[in-house]
This record gives C-alpha cells, structure tokens and sequence, in this order.
C-alpha cells in the first residue's frame, strides 16, 4: 500500500485490492483514504481520476472531461467538478480558476465565488491574508477581497506568526500585516 501522509486524521492510499470495477496500481477509481487503525473511511468516487489529501474536511478530485471539485469526508461530492485548477481550503476558502490559463479567484465551502476571477497567481489564505499576483506585481488580500497590502512586490510569501517574506527591488524582505519592513536583508534573489 503506497500512502502519501495523513491529513485531517485521515491517509490517501492507494488501495492494493480494489472492489470489483476499480483498476488496480493508481489513485483513478481505487484510491482510498484510511484512518490512524488503516481503516478504509473513505474511497475516492468511481470515475474521479485523482484525489488529494483532506484539508478542512475536504478533498480536491479531479474528474476527467469535467476539472476539479471537492467530496467531502464521507465520499460525497459537494462542490461539483468545474474548475480546471484548484488549491486546497484554508480558512475556509480555496483558490479556483475555470481556465488553464485563466485568472484565479476563491470560493466557499459551499462553492459559492466569494473572491472574483482577477489574479494571475493566487495564495492559500494564512493569518487571515493571501499573497495575489496580478501583472507580474504581489500583494495581499483579506477573506472579502479587499486589497490589504498593494501590489507592489516581486513575490509574496504567506504570513506566519503576523511576517510574511517579500520580494522587494529584487531583495529579500520581511513585513508586518501593515507592510512595514521590519528586516531588509539585502540579499538578492536572482529569481525576481
């Protein structure tokens, strides 16, 4: 059995003796997620090709011909596949985007877009704030969608105990939740 690790109590694997109908050796229509004690709690649903860990109570599935959605952890899909990307929820939300190379926004647990389609990368929320990038420029937004701190930076990081890490002139910088900079370390970072 090859698992991948656990999350939200629960470990996706992939199941080395598949019911009747389910392919043997992936994830598509056999992979399943086992509990602490390496019970079977949950199985990826039939003609879903690929699954991620549970964050938040859910899971990404992807279904091919129809993109990703989420399934819940009885095995139910309550965020219908419709998304050609998709991240997992954190704090409640989770970056979609319905184009390969469309632009991002964010949606509910209840798949309800809260956050509308206009950024060309968009972070996990952390500390209550997401890294977005529109036009080769990074910044941060709260939960409503409301620009926080601008888009101003070569590349943002999320905030971790209220710093972030933060491109600034090609340097490496860290700030506070109001943007000061509170360490310009003035190393470059040749990628930015």
């Amino acid at each position: 059995v090859e698992g991948i690790r656990f999350a939200d109590a629960l470990c996706l694997v992939k199941d080395p003796h598949p019911p009747q109908g389910h392919r043997r050796g992936s994830y598509s229509d056999n992979g399943v997620y086992l509990d602490n004690q390496g019970r079977i709690r949950v199985r990826i649903p039939k003609g879903y090709s690929y699954a991620e860990q549970f964050s938040e109570g859910l899971a990404r599935v992807w279904r091919p011909g129809d993109g990703y959605g989420f399934m819940d952890k009885t095995g139910k899909v309550v965020i219908q596949p419709r998304y050609d990307d998709a991240d997992d929820f954190l704090e409640g939300l989770a970056a979609i985007r319905k184009d390969d190379e469309g632009p991002w926004g964010y949606i509910d647990r209840n798949g309800e877009q809260v956050i509308p389609m206009v950024y060309g990368l968009a972070g996990r929320f952390s500390e209550g704030l997401a890294a977005v990038e529109r036009d080769g420029k990074w910044g941060y937004i709260d939960k409503t969608g409301k620009m926080v701190l601008p888009l101003k930076y070569g590349y943002a990081w999320p905030f971790l105990r209220g710093v972030a890490k933060v491109v600034i002139d090609k340097k490496i910088a860290f700030i506070d939740k109001t943007g000061k900079v509170l360490v310009n370390t003035g190393i470059g970072d040749e990628y930015f």
